[in-house]
């Protein structure tokens, strides 16, 4: 060992040198046997990027459906704002098919727990829904946990009258109950009771009665629900109220005393008429969330009142939305399909005609705001007598919309309107028809 220098050291020493030296390790037995360096270590790889981190859930997507007020429920539910979905899902699949009601014991046979909690989870996630085919236990079971879970009874203040009602047998009184309930209490119950009425009118195949279904639901439900039931077909039990999504007929008799002129309609109308001068009308969507309160009250047959500074668009949303959703529209088919082949058949807007004789032509005048669609007398007096066929409400519903957009038209110095912005506002059908309806009011309707 040419290198290690051993003399003088003891054999421990000696040895413990030779691996030093045969290790690659520097230094003598008097400088404390120095250590290697470390091998140096590679720089470590860049660190990859971190994923993006998983987008939000917004707080639209996580709706609370059950263990809410019904109010609640049904506004996260339902469109409408009438029935909340889980009810209305339900028992719209239970009805579906007539073998499911027939199932032994419909009602008092449980479903799967597990399948229940399911269903729950994607109602609170805003989730579409499906039954599966045949299961009807998990649906009436749906039922009965949404109702027993709600923080308020179906029944709200009138539950202590309504039972008190029920054991006297005073019809009338159970009657004034019912309409004293908040209009989706209402709803609900109305569309409850008529669904337990089928499934006891099949009671020779699931030996269900109006007291076993009423026992299923519990509490005041036992005492109330079976008279409810069995009396459900009565005159007048369930007040008729709602006006969106009826014929104009129907919702001009539930809401106008002389049955004419429907409530939505009327009301927006007038306070309409009190601020022709307002610009933009027609022209802008109200606020969705105000204009769902609006019908809320409507449907409900209470008192509407709209806000002078601010429900103007909410008012012209209204009617619009009720002639939309009018089960059969404005215009029966048949007279609208002739009103729209005079229409179609009439010639361009004329501009100025129709204009005040001693009045100077001005830049408005020339322009959109004038304009007049001018049709034959033979074609205005066709018009009239096709219009004169509508059912009266349906008539005086479009008499009195031409009526008001006259009157905007007068005021066009202030809130700068024309024939054609007022018309496009109506809809694509509605938007042919009504300049011609507009400019020859008061000889197609006689009290324009």
């Amino acid at each position: 060992f040419p290198d290690v220098i051993v003399i003088g050291a003891s054999q421990h020493e000696a040895r413990s040198m030779f691996h030093r030296k045969k290790n690659g390790v520097t230094g003598d037995r008097n400088s404390g046997g120095g250590k290697a360096p470390p091998p140096k270590r590679a720089a470590p790889p860049a660190p990859a990027p971190a994923p993006a981190p998983a987008p939000a859930v917004a707080a639209e997507c996580v709706v609370k459906v059950f263990e809410v007020d019904w109010e609640e429920a049904a506004c996260n539910s339902d469109p409408a704002w009438l029935v909340p979905a889980p009810i209305v899902d339900a028992v719209r699949f239970l009805e579906s098919d007539e073998e499911l009601l027939k199932e032994q014991g419909v009602y008092r046979v449980p479903g799967s727990y597990s399948k229940i909690n399911e269903l729950v989870d994607c109602y609170q996630r805003g989730q579409k829904v499906l039954f599966d085919p045949g299961d009807c236990s998990t649906a009436t079971s749906l039922v009965i946990r949404f109702i027993s879970k709600c923080p308020r009874s179906l029944f709200d203040t009138q539950k202590d009258i309504m039972r008190n009602a029920v054991g006297d047998e005073n019809l009338e009184a159970v009657k004034a109950c019912i309409l004293r309930l908040p209009l989706v209490n209402r709803e609900t119950l109305r569309l409850l009771c008529h669904h337990l009425a089928h499934v006891t009118a099949l009671g020779s195949f699931n030996s269900m009665t109006a007291d076993t279904i009423g026992i299923c639901f519990g509490g005041a439900y036992a005492i109330i629900l079976p008279y409810l039931i069995t009396h459900v077909d009565h005159k007048f039990l369930f007040p008729d109220t709602i006006v969106f999504g009826v014929s104009i007929e129907e919702a001009a008799l539930r809401s106008d005393p002389a049955g004419l002129l429907p409530a939505p309609v009327g009301v927006s109308l007038d306070f309409l008429n009190e601020h022709l001068d307002s610009c933009n009308m027609w022209q802008q969507s109200g606020c969705q969330a105000r204009v769902r309160k609006v019908r809320h009250r409507f449907n409900a047959g209470m008192r509407v009142l709209y806000k002078p500074d601010t429900d103007i668009d909410t008012a012209t949303t209204v009617i619009l939305q009720f002639i939309r959703d009018a089960d059969g529209g404005l215009f029966p088919v048949a007279v609208k399909k002739a009103l729209m082949a005079l229409c179609l058949g009439a010639p361009p807007p004329t501009p100025g005609a129709g204009a005040a004789k001693d009045s100077a032509p001005t830049a408005k005048d020339s322009g959109t705001a004038a304009r007049r669609i001018e049709v034959s007398p033979e074609t205005v007096a066709k018009m009239r007598k096709h219009v004169d066929s509508m059912p009266a409400a349906n008539r005086e519903v479009a008499r009195r919309l031409c009526d008001h957009l006259c009157r905007v038209l007068e005021h066009r110095d202030h809130n700068h309107a024309t024939l054609e912005q007022l018309c496009g506002s109506l809809g694509p059908s509605l938007s042919v028809l009504f300049p011609v309806l507009v400019t020859h009011a008061t000889d197609i309707f006689p009290k324009c």
